[in-house]
């Protein structure tokens, strides 16, 4: 990118550091010029702040006409020059600013209207409240299995064709709302306790406060009084986040709750579904499923509420119960109004979410915060696995509903529902013991396992599965349009009794709802539909029933993200390690070098608060090697537990250990319970273990810090991968030393592992450019190191120790995928004694300065 002219100011609300101002004025070059940037900022450094305050100041600018920055790479060149004179275009500009004006001017008295409107409702809070629960009467002239009946014609027609079924007819909030196609700036992150953080810092901002743009360092010209609206920012959930309905949010898992949410709306459409005289018999009859009360054709309260005040998904949920509204459907109608919307990974990176939600990616600003998770969401939300036991409930559904209403199918319904029992049948046999023993005819990337576990591609697995003939491409475009999964979903709700009798294989307590697993089924089918090498099939056709299943896995996560970097305005990866950046080339292989854009900043810690070593070498010269082969040696163990009794020692408060596995863990805990070391350690400090249950964490770490308190110090062994390494801050006293035991590859003999590798180097051999396959293995296990001792360090003034205990950190290969930061700072001398005299000096020097 070529230099341009820096940004004086920022609306920072401290003094900011120096790589604090360097990354907001990187990040605003790189959004002015619309590229690809990549985002190193060590966690303490105050990240989500200077992303806020740069990408706004921007935003605020760039809509206002204050820049005048070269225009993005990729967008619209500047037209050539007019043919009429400039006098008129001048009018012309003048009058398309008068009309934007108007417009903007519009908005903002509707604003400032909600406003009064809110403060005036809020003082008559007490007053009672209104019942919006409509009865629904279902018509004895209709009949009642009419609406299961699909009636789709041809393609021609199928585009006038709007199905009076639709969501958009049965609830009063728009099912998708109209795309915007306005600069915005969208930030994700991968879970909404993160979102709601960064909610949070917007606060903190001159963006979170009421005439946010007079309160710049250099206040913008605005074309009306903006002097008591804010920000516009609306963070958006699933429903399972945001459903306040009780009778819904209880169902616990993703599928109940969005099967049951859209059932309710149906009701409320007037559609109720009697119960026809089998299911009256029923000893398990289905009772009339009512219409959501917090569905009203009053969402303008809610979205007044959004528009003038800043809600994160907690307070949103909260607000929806207090206005008696969903704030679910409210969400999604606030997003075309939003400057800033904050979303999970999946609402933006899963095409037909972001459908959905009606967010068009033209002209956008997407931030992805914690972005060295992105690659591997991607590959996660585009792999499937379909069970046995799904497919056996599919195919029992979708025949059933066939020979039902057979003669009333159209010819092309009929052909196409035909198919897709064709399909199921298939995979079933294929998942069928007598079908396991046979062998798949032998093909390119085919690979099986010892425990019956097989790899096919995808042509050779749609080949066996005799389906190679069919159009998957129509089928699906048919079940999409026709709104097949919905007619059906209705239908299972009514005929669930004869389903559940004919079907043994499938329980009604499964976490997926029987009327969802069609939409599994044609998930999985829409999988195939990729190109052969980038995915694969992977099949496990021994043991019981719920134990068969097929898996597909998405190799090329490039195909699903290149929309997103060629739509959008500018693409932003932010995080604290991201190194290393070259997993970033498997998603980015599509854009143009003059468009990315790296940062990397250093912390803001100074030099003498952070110790980083380096061990080969333990205190009775046994080498530490601990690959997998040699990991479980007594020798080796017994060293590592004299190198934790001296650390104990020496090091005050907190020490946190991370071990590869938990399973390494087990092994090595009970070698030195059988030793007795593990006694000796727990009369330095008191001894901790990472929890395997997610509900225990908390617990744990309440333990953990009142020992450090009150007991003077206490020693946790956690697991890289586990609870602990990741989202956890060991900030001050709860991470003074933060060990790395080793360093966790991952098995290399898994057939998922194994495949990938070997898509990796497929095509570094076809395109010459990507990692291989071993890069991608040791990178894999890099990030997991970077992520867990990153743990420590929080605040400039915070101030910690990192021991890298194998021979293998003190090589240059392995000391290049560290974070700078602190790679910079590490010794990689290796042998104990120099190490350990380092870190002996390193707290008598802060105890010295009355640190400790």
């Amino acid at each position: 990118m070529e230099p341009v002219q820096e940004v004086s100011q920022f609306p920072f609300p401290y003094p900011p550091y120096g790589v604090q101002k360097a990354f907001m004025n990187n990040l605003y070059q790189t959004l002015d010029k619309g590229g690809i940037g990549i985002f190193e900022s060590p966690t303490g450094t105050g990240k989500s702040l200077s992303l806020i305050c740069s990408a706004m100041l921007w935003l605020k600018q760039h809509k206002r006409g204050v820049s005048t920055m070269d225009p993005a790479e990729g967008q619209d060149p500047p037209k050539a020059s007019s043919k009429h004179p400039s006098w008129v275009d001048d009018v012309s500009k003048q009058h398309s600013m008068k009309k934007m004006q108007q417009l903007e001017l519009k908005k903002r008295e509707r604003l400032a209207r909600s406003e009064k409107r809110i403060q005036e409702l809020e003082q008559a809070a007490s007053s009672s409240k209104r019942s919006r629960v409509e009865a629904v009467r279902p018509s004895a002239s209709v009949d009642p299995d009419e609406e299961f009946v699909v009636d789709w014609d041809s393609d021609a027609e199928i585009e006038k064709r709007v199905s009076s079924d639709s969501e958009s007819d049965s609830v009063p909030f728009s099912a998708v709302p109209e795309a915007n196609d306005e600069q915005q700036i969208i930030f994700c992150s991968r879970t909404h306790s993160q979102l709601s953080q960064f909610v949070n810092e917007v606060r903190k901002t001159v963006f979170g406060q009421k005439g946010s743009i007079h309160r710049l360092p250099v206040p913008l010209p605005s074309p009306v009084s903006d002097e008591n609206m804010m920000t516009r920012v609306i963070a958006i959930g699933s429903r399972k986040t945001l459903c306040i309905n009780s009778q819904v949010n209880q169902l616990g898992s993703v599928a109940r709750i969005n099967e049951k949410c859209q059932d309710m709306q149906k009701s409320r459409s007037g559609k109720s579904i009697p119960e026809d005289g089998a299911s009256r018999r029923s000893r398990r009859k289905k009772q009339p499923t009512s219409s959501c009360p917090y569905l009203s054709k009053e969402t303008r309260l809610f979205q007044d509420h959004v528009s003038v005040r800043q809600y994160d998904i907690e307070e949103l949920a909260a607000l929806g119960r207090k206005l008696h509204l969903c704030p679910y459907y409210g969400a999604k109608e606030a997003i075309s109004e939003s400057e800033l919307v904050v979303a999970p990974y999946a609402s933006l990176l899963h095409r037909p979410t972001r459908e959905s939600l009606g967010i068009s990616l033209k002209n956008k600003i997407l931030i992805f915060d914690e972005a060295h998770n992105l690659v591997d969401a991607i590959n996660r939300l585009y792999s499937i696995t379909l069970t046995y036991q799904q497919l056996a409930a599919s195919l029992s559904q979708v025949t059933l509903y066939r020979d039902k209403y057979e003669r009333r199918l159209k010819p092309k319904n009929l052909i196409y529902i035909s198919q897709l029992v064709t399909i199921l049948k298939a995979m079933l046999k294929y998942l069928t013991p007598a079908a396991a023993a046979a062998d798949i005819t032998s093909g390119v990337n085919q690979s099986q396992d010892e425990a019956g576990s097989q790899m096919v591609t995808i042509n050779n697995f749609m080949f066996e599965l005799r389906i190679d003939n069919m159009n998957l491409f129509n089928l699906l475009r048919y079940c999409k349009e026709a709104e097949l999964a919905k007619k059906l979903h209705g239908f299972i709700e009514r005929h669930e009794v004869s389903i559940l009798n004919e079907d043994q294989t499938t329980s009604a307590e499964d976490d997926m709802p029987q009327s969802t697993v069609i939409r599994t089924v044609l998930d999985f089918v829409e999988a195939l539909t990729n190109s052969d090498q980038d995915g694969r099939v992977l099949t496990a056709k021994t043991g019981m029933a719920s134990q068969r299943y097929f898996k597909f896995l998405m190799l090329n996560p490039a195909v699903h993200f290149h929309d997103i970097v060629t739509q959008a305005y500018s693409v932003i990866f932010a995080g604290g390690t991201l190194q290393p950046l070259s997993e970033f080339e498997s998603i980015l292989s599509s854009v143009t070098a003059d468009r990315l854009h790296f940062f990397s900043c250093d912390h803001v810690i100074p030099d003498e608060n952070l110790l980083a070593l380096s061990l080969s070498i333990g205190p009775t010269n046994v080498e530490f090697d601990f690959t997998f082969s040699n990991r479980s040696s007594d020798a080796q163990i017994d060293e590592l537990g004299r190198v934790l009794l001296n650390i104990s020692s020496v090091v005050p408060q907190g020490v946190v250990v991370f071990l590869p596995s938990y399973s390494y863990e087990a092994v090595v805990l009970s070698r030195w319970t059988t030793t007795g070391l593990i006694g000796k350690l727990a009369a330095k400090k008191r001894i901790f273990r990472e929890p395997r249950c997610s509900s225990s964490v908390d617990e744990v770490l309440q333990l953990y810090a009142s020992a450090i308190q009150n007991e003077g110090g206490a020693l946790l062994f956690s697991v890289v991968g586990g609870k602990m390494s990741e989202g956890i801050n060991f900030s001050d006293g709860l991470g003074r030393c933060i060990v790395m035991v080793g360093l966790p590859f991952a098995n290399l003999y898994d057939p998922e592992l194994k495949e990938k590798m070997s898509f990796m180097d497929a095509q570094r051999t076809l395109t010459g450019n990507g990692l291989t396959g071993r890069e991608y293995y040791e990178n894999i296990c890099m990030k997991a190191v970077n992520q867990s001792i990153g743990r420590a360090i929080r605040h400039i003034n915070d101030f910690a120790t990192i021991v890298l205990v194998d021979r293998r950190y003190s090589t240059e290969h392995i000391c290049s995928k560290l974070p700078k930061w602190i790679a910079s700072r590490l010794t990689r001398d290796g042998r104990f004694g120099s190490q350990f005299a380092s870190l002996s000096k390193f707290f008598a020097t802060k105890r010295k300065q009355g640190l400790l």
